[in-house]
């Protein structure tokens, strides 16, 4: 049995698109490719973490993450956060793993630590753990004992729809309130809550 890390992944000259008044287009797509890598660093200095699965329509993306180690997934149309993640659990239902965690690349705060709390659960825990956003009506990381049933509903209220279908799934619901985790990048109001210290890094 394993721990596997799905990262889904833009590519990066079109993620954070609600950030392109603030960044010029060569700003922002550096933004986003060195959030990428810093979240791939993150994880696999985790010794819980056994593989890493990226999806991603970026061959780009994907050639990254394959020379830092980390599997690679073609996302197949229609292009959509739900359905790249509905396909990235779909390739690894035949992995027998034990625990998958969702985890995006926009959080700029994330520490080794952040990913020990989301991943600190007994060995015979089973569930679904949310992290949700700093509003507390996103989802910023999940955590599943369970593949086969989970259904990725990220968007508008997706922490309300994730923690419903946890109930609905297992009765078991996790809400992790992990601050790094919960601070995620997409707006003018998260940069100005960033370190700035932390931004210049990403540049």
């Amino acid at each position: 049995m394993s721990t596997w890390a799905i990262v889904p992944v833009k590519p990066f000259s079109e993620g954070k698109s609600r950030l392109r008044s603030c960044f010029n287009n060569e700003e922002l797509l550096e933004i986003n490719k060195n959030c990428f890598i810093r979240t791939l660093k993150k994880l696999q200095d985790n010794a819980e973490i056994d593989e890493i699965l990226v999806i991603s329509r970026s061959k780009a993306v994907l050639d990254i993450a394959r020379n830092m180690n980390a599997k690679g997934l073609l996302e197949e149309e229609p292009f959509s956060l739900n359905n790249g993640l509905t396909q990235a659990l779909a390739h690894l239902e035949e992995k027998n793993c034990s625990r998958v965690i969702i985890i995006p690349t926009d959080l700029p705060r994330l520490e080794g630590r952040d990913i020990d709390a989301l991943l600190d659960r007994p060995s015979s825990w089973q569930g679904i753990a949310l992290v949700p956003d700093h509003f507390q009506t996103g989802t910023n990381a999940v955590l599943l004992s369970k593949i086969n049933s989970f259904v990725p509903q990220f968007g508008l209220n997706s922490f309300q729809k994730h923690a419903r279908q946890a109930f609905k799934l297992c009765g078991n619901l996790d809400v992790l309130l992990i601050e790094n985790i919960q601070h995620d990048l997409d707006t003018y109001a998260d940069l100005e809550m960033l370190d700035k210290k932390i931004l210049n890094q990403l540049k």
